[in-house]
C-alpha cells in the first residue's frame, strides 16, 4: 500500500495571510526601532502621554498581535495528513502524531457546524478505540467537494481494508 498524502485547501491565500502578518509586524517593530526609538516610545508609553508616539504604540501593538498569529498560520498552511499500510499520520509544525489503524474506532466526515478560519468546513474525524476523537489537518474542504469526498472515501477504505471493520456512521 502506498503513501498517501493530504493537504488543506486554500494554502496561497494562507501563505499570503501569514505573509500580510509577519509583514506588517516587521515592519511595526522597525519604525518604532529606526523612527521613534524604543527609549522614547516606552518613555511616552508609561507616562500615558499621547502626541506623535501615540500613533507608533497602536502601530506597533497591532503589529505584535499579528506577528503572534503567524505560528498558527504556518501550522495551518503546512498541515498534512499522511496514509500509510501501517496507519494515519498527521503533521503540522506544532505537533505532530501516529495512529495505527487498530486504534481507529470510526471515521467519519463532519458536517461544517463550527467555523474555521471564518469559512464552515468539512473535516474528517476518527474516533479512537480509547474514546478520544482526533480532527485530521486535512483533507479540509469549505464545499465539502468531490475531490474533498474522494480522499474522505480513500482514508476510511484503508482503514476498513486493513481492519476489516465497518464504518458506524454515515457520511454528513
Amino acid at each position: 500500500m502506498e503513501k498517501i498524502e493530504y493537504r488543506p485547501e486554500g494554502r496561497l491565500l494562507g501563505w499570503l495571510a501569514v505573509g500580510v502578518c509577519a509583514g506588517w509586524g516587521v515592519t511595526s517593530l522597525c519604525l518604532v526601532s529606526f523612527l521613534d526609538g524604543w527609549a522614547v516610545f516606552l518613555e511616552h508609553w508609561r507616562e500615558g502621554r499621547h502626541g506623535p508616539h501615540a500613533r507608533s504604540a497602536k502601530v506597533l501593538s497591532t503589529g505584535m498581535s499579528l506577528l503572534l498569529i503567524v505560528p498558527l498560520g504556518v501550522n495551518f498552511v503546512l498541515a498534512r495528513t499522511i496514509s500509510t499500510a501501517a496507519g494515519l499520520r498527521t503533521w503540522m509544525p506544532l505537533r505532530w502524531r501516529s495512529v495505527p489503524w487498530e486504534r481507529i474506532e470510526d471515521i467519519q466526515v463532519a458536517k461544517p457546524t463550527s467555523t474555521y478560519f471564518g469559512s464552515k468546513s468539512y473535516r474528517v474525524r476518527v474516533r479512537l478505540t480509547n474514546g478520544k476523537a482526533l480532527t485530521l489537518p486535512a483533507p479540509l474542504s469549505d464545499a465539502g467537494g468531490e475531490e474533498f469526498m474522494r480522499a474522505a472515501d480513500a482514508i476510511i477504505g484503508r482503514w476498513q481494508a486493513a481492519t476489516g471493520a465497518v464504518s458506524l456512521t454515515k457520511r454528513g
